[in-house]
């Protein structure tokens, strides 16, 4: 395998595993600093994309998503869940990775809405899509939660915050979506409760995809809570990995 030297540290590392495509640093050393505004190819499986992360602090979870590792599972469960043509809905696109991926699965008759609440975050996810010239996804700079003023960091400035069920309506007016993937650093339970409550879930019965959360987030990381909400609304639940998949029926 081949190695390199690191410019900062002088360390011989293994030149795939240890640097982001075209740095004299290693991850070790880079860790913290702002990203470049290099544009990275990134391969996942069949789906090949361009993605910029300029500015935001160097991490592993970005270089993971650099190399194509990023959730492999998740991507696994994905290609399995969507089809061409279907509607789909992501809460917590952050820098449109999986938007990426499910632009492709959805193809051109499908639709995406991808929904961000932090800004930074959002103006990147904007980016990717430009630079990919994707034209099936609509970005939405929204924070999911049935309190309009919550104070969150994940809630940018500009943000609007509102209950999932309202921004649903709102959006889909002719047809509701097929699939919601969560991944809202814990407010799953909280946009979860809302469908539920609202009446929206029982109507629509899409199929429901969330990343299990611990207590180290901000939001209520109750899980058995959510499955027993859904188990009221002819759901069942099944985990991959971090995920857990609700299939109506």
């Amino acid at each position: 395998m081949k190695r390199r030297k690191c410019s900062r540290c002088g360390v011989n590392k293994s030149l795939l595993r240890e640097f982001l495509p075209g740095a004299t640093e290693c991850m070790h050393c880079r860790v913290g600093k702002p990203m470049p505004p290099t544009v990275y190819d990134v391969q996942i499986n069949d789906h090949s994309f361009k993605m910029v992360f300029e500015g935001e602090p160097t991490t592993w979870e970005v270089f993971q998503r650099i190399y194509g590792e990023r959730e492999l599972v998740t991507s696994a469960v994905l290609e399995a869940l969507v089809w061409p043509g279907a509607q789909v809905l992501e809460l917590g696109a952050c820098f449109g990775y999986f938007t990426l991926q499910f632009a492709d699965l959805v193809g051109g008759t499908g639709k995406v809405v991808a929904v961000e609440g932090k800004d930074s975050y959002f103006h990147l996810l904007c980016r990717n899509l430009e630079g990919n010239q994707v034209v099936n996804v609509l970005p939405k700079n929204t924070f999911i939660h049935t309190v309009p003023n919550w104070k969150s960091k994940y809630r940018g400035k500009h943000a609007p915050a509102m209950p999932l069920t309202q921004f649903i309506n709102r959006i889909y007016l002719n047809r509701s979506p097929d699939l919601i993937f969560m991944d809202i650093e814990g407010y799953e339970h909280d946009a979860i409760a809302d469908l539920c409550k609202s009446g929206w879930l029982k109507a629509a019965r899409p199929t429901l995809v969330w990343e299990i959360h611990g207590p180290v987030d901000e939001g209520d990381p109750d899980n058995g809570e959510i499955i027993t909400y859904l188990d009221g609304q002819g759901y069942q639940v099944h985990r991959a990995g971090d995920l857990n998949i609700g299939i109506h029926g």
